[in-house]
């Protein structure tokens, strides 16, 4: 989840995010990531978050990735995402554009143990050799479509403190492989009445069938709530 503060459930807010992150590939020198996110909480039924992402290895220019989703919900424990993603990665010389569609389910337990399910399907079209930064859906050379899924729980709000454990391979800007997840262990932190949260963790990236490490990630979070307002 991209963004962990607590948000009341009325009333149209907005809040972004910025994160900072290492990743130890098994196969090539390290990365840094650095991502910036906005979000608009509409209402209690619909929310709206866009975001990009630049990442450098050995001081060049890796890659750029951008995204946006919209979140409907339409239940108390259901959640729908429709998700448009474009990666265009420099060194490699290739772009990868994503449609995500992604059903997840939801609920709280005695107030504070949030437990979450997600599965769906990602399309994402790629071209060799192309580094354009505009979405290939319709001039793609490669299909390369993966189901999407995720399962987690998290520790909320339990005197300013939290916890997130949980495995999938839906990334907040990409979907990798389904053969190609990741664990994730992170802590939280939110003082009372601030309008920022800490968020600090760590994932196992992992190549199902060979059974080795594929990418190793130390990351830092900070989500910051912009505005509030009591809404109707």
């Amino acid at each position: 989840m991209f963004l962990l503060l607590s948000i009341p459930a009325f009333g149209s807010q907005t809040a972004m995010s910025l994160s900072l992150r290492y990743r130890d590939p098994s196969f090539r020198s390290g990365i840094l990531d650095e991502t910036l996110g906005y979000r608009w909480f509409a209402s209690e039924l619909f929310d709206l978050q866009l975001a990009s992402r630049f990442s450098q290895s050995n001081w060049n220019l890796y890659s750029v990735q951008y995204m946006a989703e919209a979140r409907v919900h339409p239940l108390g424990f259901l959640t729908t995402r429709v998700r448009l993603a474009h990666a265009t990665r420099l060194l490699s010389a290739n772009t990868t554009s994503e449609l995500l569609l992604l059903g997840e389910v939801h609920f709280t337990v005695l107030d504070h143990l949030y437990f979450f399910l997600g599965a769906g399907w990602a399309a994402r079209p790629t071209r060799l050799g192309d580094t354009s930064p505009t979405p290939n859906f319709f001039n793609a050379q490669l299909a390369d479509p993966t189901w999407a899924a995720e399962l987690g729980l998290e520790l909320r709000q339990l005197n300013g403190f939290g916890a997130k454990l949980s495995f999938g391979n839906i990334d907040a800007l990409e979907t990798y492989n389904l053969n190609n997840p990741f664990f994730e262990l992170g802590v939280s932190f939110h003082p009372r009445k601030s309008a920022l949260k800490y968020y600090l963790f760590s994932r196992y990236k992992v190549l199902l069938g060979f059974g080795r490490l594929d990418e190793f990630l130390l990351g830092f979070r900070l989500d910051w709530l912009l505005t509030r307002s009591s809404g109707g």
